[in-house]
């Protein structure tokens, strides 16, 4: 979960915005597995946007909601957050942010930075390209690939791709 360094404006409209806006994300959520909402004018504007994973059932995305509906209050009296759980990710700011790719606090990069081997980098890159290939076909947009690498003599290496 991160949070937005810039405070709310005005507690008594920010709050009744926040929670109109959770609940026509909810509604959205128990119909179609994600969510947007917008409720409020001007610096208390509250958007919202909440999406579950395909490969998750109906009542484990409405528990993975519940669960960022219940953390995302703990960043007030900020004006925005996100969270990415296991199943689903939310995120809920002052201004319209559905066009963004990144926002200017994306810096993050998951993962070992180190470097790997050329056979562990080709390896990884095909199991990259046939998970996006298969995600492609599925309605579900998931895919897992397992491919094990050998670095010579010495102990397995297993490339495990799941999203």
């Amino acid at each position: 979960m991160t949070c937005e360094n810039q405070r709310e404006n005005n507690i008594t409209l920010f709050m009744p915005n926040f929670v109109g806006m959770m609940e026509k994300v909810g509604a959205q959520m128990r119909t179609s597995r994600n969510g947007t909402a917008h409720v409020g004018t001007g610096p208390d504007n509250n958007y919202g946007l909440a999406q579950c994973y395909g490969d998750l059932s109906s009542l484990d995305c409405m528990l993975c909601y519940a669960e960022a509906r219940t953390v995302l209050p703990s960043c007030f009296p900020n004006n925005g957050g996100r969270i990415y759980l296991d199943g689903c990710f939310m995120r809920v700011q002052n201004y319209s942010f559905y066009k963004e790719i990144t926002g200017p606090n994306d810096t993050i990069f998951c993962g070992n930075m180190t470097r790997k081997s050329r056979a562990f980098q080709e390896t990884v890159r095909q199991a990259v390209l046939k998970a996006v290939t298969d995600a492609s076909q599925d309605s579900g947009y998931f895919a897992r690939e397992e491919m094990l690498v050998y670095y010579g003599m010495m102990s397995p290496g297993v490339v495990i791709l799941e999203g």
